[in-house]
């Protein structure tokens, strides 16, 4: 795959990560500061949700694979 096309799928993510990285920069000292939990604590926290999504999205995937939308077709 050519530079370019791999730059014009990854450019479609630059807004979430420009979203997202505040979020993972500020909120866990945050957490670990102001409402007193451990930054161990902070990390096994965003660590499990992480790994529910590992779980839950391909079960969601399949799921809307399976059963379609009501109306129209899903993009």
């Amino acid at each position: 795959m050519s530079v370019a096309r791999l730059s014009a799928f990854s450019s479609l993510e630059l807004s979430m990560a420009a979203f997202l990285t505040p979020l993972v920069v500020f909120v866990p000292p945050f957490y670990a500061g102001e409402m007193g939990l451990g930054l161990s604590t902070v990390g096994i926290i965003f660590g499990l949700t992480k790994l529910w999504d590992i779980v839950t999205d391909p079960i969601a995937g399949s799921l809307t694979d399976r059963y379609g939308p009501t109306r129209g077709r899903r993009r």
